[in-house]
């Protein structure tokens, strides 16, 4: 009778790998290198490429402990399973209880023709069963990473526990209503376009939690008396194409004066929406706006009057002060967040500056704080700023690495002060004056959907992860030069004089 397979492992080694386990809760997963079926060799390297894939995205699922790539290579190589770590259901079960998990995910990429199958499977180390199956279809290996993209999806919801439909949605999704309640004035222009610039891939990002959270958006956008209109409301709807359509129609026009009509405009979201009040949806609003409401109409609300009624109905507001919003606008702001559970913070902006090197130089502006970055030989693109995303986040609440911003600022000084600080440069001609609204109403929006349980998978860049993982082109040795047919003369003799050519 042949001895079970595990059995052959040293005990020395199964001591130490399960004295080093040291999970802390919940389940762990291990990951191993996904089978290629293709005619050549040439997409071996996929194998360990498609699990670290997997691994960077699992990792970061709450009760989900991922087992170390060291620890599990250590296990292959003991049980002489080969470098590759490609091993067979019988031979993982031995594995996963070696490394201590519970879960083991193994899979296998397959080419044929015009088609690119992904498959993978989660195996129960204890009970040996398959629990769960998922693959996914291409047309062409240059879309893999897409195809991993969806694979870890499935797999997390697996993980999850979450059913999640054909169409993308799930009965375990959460529901969330989201009011932006908008000052149009003429002030408000870049605010404005800056949503109206990214709505749609701020939505699409929202959109791929797992399970995918039911977002229903609304609008309220507010001028003043004597405007064309003093509000105009857009009901809540899952229509985002309606949405997006509705803000895009909306010009920053009006105004004049510094105080605009929000105290009506607060009124209309709270009472005048469409709100979900059913218990455990969601219900958030953003105040965005750059002046404080009138307090000398006659006939009007008052906003500490209507955050009454926005607590009753469980509505958080959210407010975010723009440029040149006074002192008086910002307590406003602060009183209304502080009321209702939401959260206050001044936008912030960038403007590039050049060196007389010709080095380019980010300025950021929030209230009344400047922040001067270190020189940059091209400053990096506004929805991959580091500061401008740390200030994204930090208003959400949600405590996060990229809350500490890589982005390396040389000083911090308020406005009067900058203007000396900067003198020496140039503003860089053709760039505008951005600002990180979209990216705070993003974050917020996502914490939100965290909060109830939505899991959104890390956005590693894609380039360096193709770099990591393709195999460096071997360089092919020099040639040798091809053996001279002359033969050298016996020693004691002279060449054979050269013919001369003339």
């Amino acid at each position: 009778m042949k001895p079970r397979f595990w059995a052959v492992i040293p005990l020395t080694l199964l001591f130490l790998l399960r004295l080093n386990i040291g999970f802390a809760g919940g389940t762990n997963v291990a990951v191993l290198n996904f089978k290629i079926n293709h005619a050549t060799d040439e997409l071996d390297y996929l194998g360990e490429g498609i699990a670290e894939m997997i691994i960077t995205d699992i990792s970061g699922v709450s009760g989900i402990n991922v087992v170390e790539r060291e620890r599990l290579g250590k296990a292959l190589e003991e049980l002489e399973l080969g470098q590759t770590g490609l091993i067979e259901d019988n031979q993982a079960l031995s594995v996963g209880e070696m490394i201590g998990a519970d879960l083991l995910i193994l899979g296998s990429l397959t080419t044929g023709g015009k088609k690119v199958r992904l498959d993978a499977h989660i195996l129960e180390v204890k009970s040996g069963s398959i629990i769960h199956a998922e693959k996914v279809f291409g047309s062409k290996i240059e879309g893999i990473f897409d195809m991993v993209d969806q694979l870890t999806t499935r797999l997390i919801a697996d993980l999850m526990g979450v059913e999640i439909t054909e169409a993308g949605t799930s009965p375990q999704s959460p529901h969330i209503d989201v009011v932006f309640i908008l000052d149009s004035t003429g002030s408000m222009g870049d605010e404005i376009s800056a949503v109206k610039e990214r709505i749609r891939t701020m939505v699409d990002d929202i959109r791929q939690g797992i399970p995918p959270p039911v977002v229903r958006y609304g609008m309220v956008d507010y001028k003043d008396r004597g405007d064309p209109y003093i509000v105009k409301k857009f009901r809540l709807t899952e229509d985002v194409q309606a949405f997006i359509n509705h803000l895009n129609g909306i010009a920053a026009s009006g105004g004049g004066d510094d105080p605009e009509s929000v105290n009506e405009a607060l009124h209309e979201a709270i009472w005048s929406m469409d709100w979900d009040l059913r218990p455990g949806v969601s219900k958030i609003a953003f105040l965005i706006g750059d002046a404080p409401p009138h307090m000398d109409y006659r006939d009007d609300y008052d906003y500490r009057k209507e955050m009454e009624e926005a607590n009753k109905r469980h509505i958080s507001i959210h407010t975010i002060a723009c440029s040149g919003i006074s002192q008086e606008g910002v307590d406003v702001y602060k009183y209304v967040s502080g009321k209702t559970n939401g959260n206050f913070a001044f936008l912030t902006y960038r403007e590039v500056y050049l060196t007389d090197a010709g080095k380019e130089k980010p300025v950021y502006y929030e209230g009344d704080r400047v922040y001067i970055a270190a020189e940059e030989d091209r400053v990096a693109e506004k929805t991959s700023d580091d500061f401008f995303l740390s200030k994204a986040k930090a208003f959400s609440g949600e405590k996060h690495p990229a809350s500490k911003p890589s982005t390396r600022v040389v000083e911090e000084t308020d406005v009067r002060s900058s203007r000396d600080k900067l003198s020496g440069l140039t503003k860089k001609r053709g760039t505008a004056k951005e600002n990180n609204l979209d990216l705070i109403l993003r974050e917020t929006i996502k914490s939100t959907a965290k909060n109830k349980g939505v899991v959104y998978k890390p956005k590693p860049k894609r380039e360096e992860i193709k770099r990591k993982i393709t195999p460096k082109p071997v360089e092919k040795p020099a040639e040798k030069p091809s053996p001279k047919t002359d033969k050298k003369p016996p020693s004691g003799k002279s060449k054979p004089p050269v013919k001369s050519r003339r």
